[in-house]
């Protein structure tokens, strides 16, 4: 209710970027994306594969 920015985006994470090749990083207050689909983030299958944790 507080939130002024999305969590996902509200600053750079190194528990956030581990899964992406190329996470997007603020330069001079901006987030610049990647040209390429969706946000034209590249996702690291096997680091993302080690931090899921199944459902139960």
């Amino acid at each position: 209710m507080h939130m002024t920015k999305p969590c996902e985006w509200n600053d750079p994470s190194r528990r956030q970027h581990a899964v992406f090749e190329n996470p997007p990083r603020p330069v001079s207050g901006l987030f610049h994306l990647a040209n390429g689909p969706g946000l034209g983030l590249i996702v690291n299958e096997a680091e993302l594969a080690r931090r899921r944790v199944a459902p139960g």
